[in-house]
């Protein structure tokens, strides 16, 4: 905007936020991670406090949020040793007990976070709807035969790569070459994966166990040799066992004629597998590497000079038994355990995505601590103090802040059963309702901490709890009517809720509907099993406040706004884009896939759009105006819960309103009269020319601060200054310094 002030360098920023979830108590050491409560609750001077915040919980990518608040699981395995029925446990903070030889796992580095991250890729990046995406991927990916191809996949590598190495030494020995450095990375490559799999523990061994297993009952069924040209049903029988700590152990069958499995020739095969046995032995926990059953199991699957010994068909199914009930209890622990975690990292990946750049350019501030424990702390005065510190300073202003996961009262999970329910069983006087869910933020803190970020003029962003009633398609109109009700500022007076956004409907992952996977179809097919196993895993979902702050956050970003083909004024902020707008509907959409093949129901529409409520995706098939069918959510409202005359308030009018409270104030408490005055005569008249000017030459910058029919004054009490929204007004007033 020519003639005028740089607003973007002025301010610097207008995009800060700050996300009030826990993610991790404990580091990796058990000792306490950082979290903004115990900060606020130290004695640090301002200064000194915003750069703790700032250093510790500060993050600008995904990748470094996930080094900073990724939690570790600890396993602990019961059994009862008179059943021998087993019970497997995942907790996120360090047992009293815990036993210092064995290593917690990082959450990303368990095999079910990463095929759920897999699946979440594979989804958005589809562009197809939950009725026609592939959803079976997710049986290939639990299926035990999967992980044991995925081994073998990199014992080719290994292979491979280890053969053509020696091949060029012997053609230049001791001469280094570009071709040997490729096979040394490919080499250390596929040594590295498999260190990451070694470290996941039990729970990645497991699948190796049940595919191992049924691979070898269905080649003693056919009574022809199996692949990799192995000999019919080769394995070494054991069983699990557990110490009187708890720890797994796997007891090997006492037999004549152990060898120790090694082909006793020089070869590169047997150095490679000195060097991946070493790997195993210093990677893998010590309930595996004392066992020389999985030792064996696990060398065999990696490495071709390794042979086993053989069992028979009954033993082979005893095996297969043991493994498939192991396999299928575990997996539905760890998946109860990790999921609502999962949800959150993926909802934290979401925001990152959806702000449409690698890296922001201000902090997304983690707090690393829900709203109830804000509140119940009692940190609620100092976070709002600390809150309005910062918004007297421009460049260090937190605009938004993000409030995800809130209960609506009727969540529920699943009760672990052991045996398949029978409807016509005998009553037992129960509750029909399963656990409510625990964990979640109840509205009443919620509400709570959204009256103190309004006090300090910060745009919450909530939603309720993500799951398959707040999705898109099972969304009804009694749930909405819950969910716009259950925390309201209608009677809160004045402008209340300006700075709460209620985000809907919620996104799904992994529908609760598709997450059941039958491990032993084959064996069933073959006559081999009686009945069929699955593993019944939870729903996956994405809470919607993640996606739709993060689209506001990137369209602060100049760059990001001229990447999508916007005209923009480089001059100013992205304070006014606004998501209403087709153009910008259109034009910057989620990254989340459309849902529905139907449009939701008529009488939900209208509750919905005739009040203009909350920040509402849609996924309607709709074309843009290039022709193209859009396969991705986009925006329909972008409104906040301050409600004027029946319609609820536009979320950049707000944004709007504070930004030239900025501009009057430079975020002092008081200002000189002359200030207001000379606001008005010299900003706002050059909004008016640049409007003017705009309309002449047809243009439409997309943060463009003044629009058509849109007005700023002065009124006489020389304190108030009054935006025109058409038919809207709001005023902005400042307190005028007395002399």
């Amino acid at each position: 905007m020519k003639g005028t002030i740089n607003y973007a360098e002025d301010f610097g920023q207008t995009s800060r936020t700050i996300l009030f979830e826990r993610f991790t108590k404990e580091n990796q050491e058990g000792t306490g991670a950082a979290d903004l409560c115990t900060l606020l609750e130290g004695r640090a001077a301002r200064d000194t406090l915003l750069n703790e915040v700032t250093e510790k919980l500060g993050v600008k990518s995904f990748e470094e949020f996930v080094d900073k608040f990724t939690p570790f699981l600890y396993e602990e395995i019961w059994t009862n040793p008179e059943t021998g029925e087993i019970q497997v446990t995942y907790k996120t903070e360090k047992p009293e007990d815990w036993d210092e030889e064995k290593n917690p796992v990082a959450l990303n580095a368990q095999a079910f976070y990463r095929m759920i991250e897999r699946l979440y890729d594979n989804k958005k990046n589809s562009g197809q709807t939950n009725g026609t995406f592939e959803f079976d991927d997710i049986s290939r990916l639990l299926c035990p035969k999967e992980r044991q191809e995925e081994y073998k996949r990199l014992r080719r590598q290994l292979s491979y790569y280890t053969n053509e190495y020696y091949r060029l030494e012997e053609l230049t020995p001791g001469v280094d070459s570009a071709e040997k450095d490729t096979c040394i990375d490919m080499i250390e490559e596929a040594r590295l994966t498999l260190s990451s799999y070694y470290q996941a523990g039990v729970s990645e061994i497991i699948p190796i166990q049940v595919a191992d297993a049924q691979r070898a009952l269905l080649g003693m069924s056919r009574q022809i040799p199996q692949e990799d040209g192995e000999e019919p049903g080769k394995m070494v029988k054991g069983f699990l066992q557990f110490d009187d700590k708890g720890n797994i152990q796997v007891i090997q069958d006492k037999r004549e004629n152990e060898t120790e499995g090694i082909e006793m020739k020089d070869s590169p095969e047997v150095l490679l597998l000195e060097t991946l046995e070493e790997d195993f032995k210093e990677m893998a926990p010590p309930a595996l590497t004392r066992s020389k059953e999985i030792t064996d199991l696990v060398l065999s699957t990696v490495s071709n000079a390794y042979t086993r010994r053989g069992m028979d068909l009954e033993e082979a199914k005893k095996k297969v038994d043991q493994c498939q009930k192991l396999y299928k209890q575990w997996n539905e622990a760890l998946a109860e355990a990790i999921a609502p975690l999962i949800e959150k990292f993926l909802g934290v990946r979401a925001f990152f995505e959806n702000t449409h750049t690698s890296q922001l350019k201000s902090q997304l501030i983690v707090a690393n601590c829900t709203a109830a424990e804000v509140i119940e702390r009692g940190c609620g005065s100092k976070l709002g103090e600390f809150l309005e510190l910062l918004g007297s300073a421009k460049k260090q202003k937190i605009w938004f802040g993000i409030i995800p996961g809130i209960s609506l009262g009727d969540e529920t999970v699943k009760t672990a059963r052991s045996e398949r329910r029978n409807p016509f069983g005998k009553l037992d006087g129960g509750p029909r309702r399963a656990e409510r869910q625990k964990g979640l933020t109840t509205s009443a803190y919620a509400r709570e901490l959204m009256e103190i970020c309004e006090k300090a003029r910060v745009m919450c962003f909530y939603n309720y709890k993500a799951n398959e009633n707040t999705c898109f398609g099972n969304m009804t109109k009694a749930a909405f009517e819950k969910m716009r009700d259950k925390i309201s500022f209608t009677g809160a007076g004045g402008k209340g809720g300006s700075y709460a956004v209620c985000c809907l409907p919620n996104f799904t992952v992994l529908p609760k509907s598709k997450a059941k996977v039958i491990i032993n179809q084959e064996l069933k097919d073959k006559k081999l099993a009686d009945k069929l196993v699955a593993v019944e895993l939870p729903g996956i979902y994405i809470d919607a406040a993640y996606v739709a702050c993060g689209m506001v956050v990137g369209c602060q970003n100049i760059q990001v706004l001229k990447d999508k083909g916007f005209q923009v004024d480089e001059s100013l902020p992205g304070i006014r884009v606004d998501f209403e707008e087709r153009e910008v509907s259109y034009g910057f959409p989620s990254n989340m896939c459309r849902e529905s093949l139907l449009p939701c129901s008529k009488d939900l529409e209208e509750e919905i759009m005739g009040s203009r409520f909350g920040f509402y995706f849609d996924d309607r098939e709709i074309t843009d105006y290039a022709g193209r069918c859009l396969s991705h959510c986009y925006v329909r409202n972008a409104r906040t819960m301050r409600v004027e005359n029946g319609k609820y308030w536009k979320l950049n009018n707000v944004l709007f309103a504070e930004f030239i409270r900025l501009c009057v104030s430079g975020g002092q408490n008081h200002v000189e009269p002359e200030r207001l005055q000379d606001f008005v005569k010299k900003d706002v008249s050059s909004w008016k020319k640049h409007r003017q000017d705009q309309d002449q030459e047809e243009k439409r910058e997309v943060n463009r601060l003044l629009r058509k029919d849109e007005d700023i004054r002065e009124l006489p009490d020389h304190s108030t200054i009054e935006i025109q929204y058409g038919e809207d007004k709001d005023q902005v007033k400042v307190k005028i310094e007395e002399r």
